[in-house]
């Protein structure tokens, strides 16, 4: 007898989600998380879209560990000096799309309903190697010791040595993944609400982008209950292109004016990095073999597109949707590839896969450099010159559009860009 129907590689959301759904089942499972505790391995904070998380947890979203409910969407272009900001505000909101998260705080308290459901969670626990007995993968080696299973779920994250050594996964190249530099800033609930004009739980996330220098790549603001998290994403590729590093950028970012008017005075308390999948639908690795399934980042489901950034819904689904197969393949009592790959069928019959493929040209829509160096410039001249009054005679404002257009040699560019953008979506 195996030491449980399924092991579970990893304790971040897929993972988690996994072993929940298993749990109920009535399976035996063990997940195995190397950090300290779930979540101690996750960076800051984020942005997590609600569905998936209504969908497989039944526990109400109030009671879940949110920072704030997101009722404010802004997307800024920097100039050095200036900045332009477009702003959706969701008045009386009664079903909050999206929440910000603290994950360290938000993965530990998962854990525990988790266990609460009858699953083994193991911490300290880094796994060396898959077991593989007749071209089927029949459990992990942790710290020498054997653990054996009928499946084993991979949900170790974006750097998954264990899909790499099964071959069902190439090595990242630079222009396969981006570079993450986070960061969280100590202001207290009574300011942040001040500085945001927020009240409650209500919480704003903020996309901004021009500040690069022509690396691809932005930053971004979301606003938690006591703290600020700030960030900057960029392309591994392009990064090593302009000479830069991660570093370097998010300094860049901390100190322009216009975040600084959000986070000065605060204390930078937590700072950190880390790899997110680029190519999405593109990169997704073969899932599914004799005895294994791949979930979450590991199975490259990330999704990037401009001002949104999907990860945390896909990781959640997904380590749901290969739990349930997992279950199928426990039920039947067999585990090969063939009756495995059901877990490709109910991805495809869900928003995961139909997203990744409807976005699947998203990367490339993002990838004209104009967009991080001279459109953003070109937004904040116009509306510079729109909003200047001085009592000189005033051009009409169509006028000062097209001869800024015309006056930085954009207007060829501009109608090429918004058609390529238009037709890789």
């Amino acid at each position: 007898m195996p030491d449980a129907d399924v092991i579970v590689v990893g304790a971040g959301l897929a993972g988690l989600s996994a072993a929940y759904r298993l749990a109920k089942l009535g399976r035996n499972v063990i997940v195995l998380e190397r950090g300290e505790y779930p979540g101690s391995k996750n960076v800051t904070g984020g942005r997590m879209y609600l569905h998936a998380i209504k969908k497989n947890i039944d526990i109400p979203i109030s009671e879940m560990p949110f920072e704030r409910f997101v009722v404010r969407e802004c997307i800024t272009f920097l100039d050095q000096s200036s900045s332009v900001t477009l702003e959706l505000n969701n008045y009386n909101v009664s079903e909050p799309m999206s929440a910000t998260v603290l994950r360290a705080r938000f993965d530990r308290w998962f854990s525990e309903r988790v266990e609460e459901r009858g699953a083994t969670i193991i911490t300290k626990a880094k796994v060396d190697d898959l077991i593989l007995e007749d071209g089927f993968v029949k459990g992990v080696i942790v710290g020498g010791e054997k653990l054996t299973s009928n499946v084993t779920i991979i949900a170790e994250g974006v750097n998954s040595f264990l899909a790499e050594k099964l071959g069902l996964r190439k090595s990242f190249v630079p222009e396969s993944v981006t570079v993450a530099a986070k960061g969280i800033v100590e202001l207290g609930e009574e300011e942040i609400n001040k500085r945001f004009n927020l009240k409650d739980k209500e919480g704003v996330a903020h996309a901004i982008i021009g500040f690069t220098n022509g690396v691809h790549g932005g930053g971004f603001i979301y606003t938690d209950r006591e703290v600020v998290s700030i960030g900057v994403v960029c392309l591994l590729k392009s990064l090593v292109e302009h000479g830069k590093s991660i570093a370097d950028i998010f300094e860049d970012f901390r100190l322009h004016p216009a975040v600084q008017r959000y986070i000065e005075g605060g204390k930078l308390v937590e700072y950190s990095g880390h790899l997110t999948p680029e190519l999405g639908y593109n990169m997704i690795p073969k899932i599914y073999s004799n005895g294994v399934l791949i979930a979450g980042d590991a199975a490259g489901f990330f999704l990037e597109g401009g001002p949104i950034l999907r990860g945390m819904d896909f990781a959640i689904e997904s380590g749901s949707l290969a739990a349930e197969a997992a279950n199928i393949a426990l039920n039947k009592n067999d585990y090969s590839e063939q009756t495995l790959k059901i877990y490709m069928d109910l991805l495809n019959d869900s928003f995961v896969l139909r997203d990744l493929r409807m976005y699947k040209n998203s990367p490339k829509a993002i990838s004209n450099p104009r967009l991080y160096t001279s459109y953003p410039k070109l937004v904040n001249q116009i509306f510079t010159q729109l909003m200047h009054i001085d009592g000189n005679p005033r051009p009409h404002m169509g006028s000062i559009i097209f001869n800024n257009i015309l006056r930085n040699g954009q207007i060829i560019y501009l109608l090429r860009d918004i058609f390529d953008f238009l037709a890789s979506l």
